[in-house]
């Protein structure tokens, strides 16, 4: 700033404007962000339980085969299929906050969707500051 514009300006001032700036817009971009997991949450929610699905048809399958045929590498498929299924259970559970006191859900969801939208916009801007550099007109 100092260089190019002739203005000193602390760190700290740079984060309190900043900070007051994310205040101020803070309504606008969590009513973005519900629309946004609005329009995207049954989706999701489809495509996770497919993959859940999956997960428990491996892991009975893999259950029948070390019942059908006791052997030590039966075991191990089944002992693998159980640790992705628990796993994938957890992360399932994780992602739609299902672990979370109610508040804390809707808070995670907002931020997760704020994040998608930052690097949206850093995508976008990126994709504007190289089509300037090329001497191209921005989109």
């Amino acid at each position: 700033m100092r260089s190019e514009h002739g203005i000193s300006i602390s760190r700290q001032a740079i984060d309190k404007l900043a900070r007051k700036r994310r205040v101020e817009l803070s309504d606008v971009s969590k009513a973005v962000a519900r629309n946004h997991i609005a329009k995207q949450l049954p989706a999701d929610l489809v495509a996770a339980d497919e993959k859940h699905a999956q997960a428990a048809r491996l892991l009975d399958l893999a259950a029948q085969q070390a019942e059908a045929e006791p052997s030590v590498a039966n075991f191990e498929k089944y002992a693998k299929a159980s640790a992705a299924f628990i796993k994938f259970e957890e992360l399932k559970r994780k992602t739609l906050g299902l672990d979370q006191p109610d508040n804390a859900l809707i808070d995670n969801i907002i931020d997760l969707a704020g994040l998608a939208l930052a690097e949206e916009d850093e995508a976008a801007r990126t994709a504007a500051f190289e089509a300037d550099a090329d001497g191209e007109p921005e989109a």
